[in-house]
């Protein structure tokens, strides 16, 4: 049986990203998984952050994100998920050190138990999964689900 982890869309929702190496990282789109429940309205903004300087944004509606993810995203009847490209306007310079990946919802967006927005949270393949089948709580523990889509050397890649 395959199951989601997801955490609501309330107000908004936080991962750390640690930038390990001394090479500049050149982000031009980060790629949250996100769990769409029936039809909110509203926008989405998805932040980085380094401290409490906000280092780049991306903003999109919820309406232009569901027609996207209808494409490629994966779900039937009341429910979509899948990865969303929040392309930022001029390339993102992440130097080494912490930053913080934020999403918020905007605009009109209010989390109801009918009609809301998630961040799925990996819990199969990850060497850090945190899973223990007597308390199901604890794959709350596990990141959230995102890819970085950069640029190095001339040349596209996935972080």
């Amino acid at each position: 049986m395959t199951w989601l982890v997801v955490s609501e869309l309330r107000d908004s929702l936080t991962q750390e990203l640690r930038i390990r190496t001394h090479e500049r990282q050149k982000v031009q789109a980060i790629r949250p998984n996100i769990y769409v429940h029936n039809d909110p309205a509203g926008d989405l903004t998805l932040r980085v952050k380094r401290g409490a300087t906000v280092v780049g944004e991306s903003t999109q509606t919820i309406a232009t994100m569901k027609t996207n993810m209808l494409a490629e995203a994966t779900g039937a009847g009341d429910y979509l998920h899948g990865y969303v490209n929040f392309e930022f306007t001029d390339l993102l310079i992440l130097e080494k050190g912490v930053h913080t990946i934020e999403i918020e919802g905007q605009s009109g967006y209010t989390f109801t138990e009918f009609d809301y927005i998630g961040w799925v949270r990996p819990h199969e393949h990850l060497e850090n999964t945190v899973f223990d089948p007597e308390n199901l709580d604890d794959v709350f523990y596990n990141p959230f689900g995102f890819q970085m889509w950069g640029l190095r050397r001339g040349k596209c890649l996935e972080y």
